[in-house]
């Protein structure tokens, strides 16, 4: 019996090591010639914004130039409703921030570049937010674009 167990487990496994014929395509991925790095949550202290710099990566094997940079701030607001806030984002509340990609607007092959951003004043009800950094630019006479969300909060200046 321990025989006919053995040789049974020996057959059903004799072809487990083969390749699968599934007949599907294998799916390719692209990657993005050019990168943001994702800063975590940036403090603003006070009254007053904060300056930093977010490294932008050409992960291709070429020199990538006429890099453009934009954004866009979303603040939200503390004890605010959803639908307030929702509102809040197509009127007032969005609006270009200050991101200076002069020095990275050609990045070498394989080199990083520190784009200098700064976050808006918060202050009131206003504690926390984001903004959307867009990196556009032309690879292979086709225009793409890389974006990268930047979140920042308020944070108590403990200084008196």
């Amino acid at each position: 019996m321990a025989g006919v167990i053995g040789l049974a487990s020996l057959v059903g496994c004799g072809n487990s090591g083969g390749t699968s014929g599934s007949g599907g395509t294998t799916p390719t991925v692209n990657a993005t010639a050019i990168t943001i790095d994702n800063a975590g949550v940036i403090p603003v202290f006070g009254n007053s914004s904060t300056s930093t710099v977010v490294y932008v990566h050409n992960n291709s094997s070429t020199t990538i130039s006429g890099i453009s940079y934009s954004s866009v701030v979303n603040s939200a607001k503390a004890n605010s409703s959803l639908s307030t806030k929702l509102a809040s984002l197509f009127k007032t509340n969005k609006s270009l921030t200050s991101v200076n990609g002069s020095q990275c607007s050609s990045i070498a092959a394989g080199q990083s570049c520190p784009l200098s951003i700064v976050t808006p004043v918060l202050s009131g009800s206003s504690t926390q937010g984001s903004m959307d950094v867009k990196a556009s630019y032309n690879v292979n006479n086709k225009a793409v674009s890389f974006n990268q969300i930047i979140n920042y909060a308020q944070v108590q200046n403990n200084l008196v």
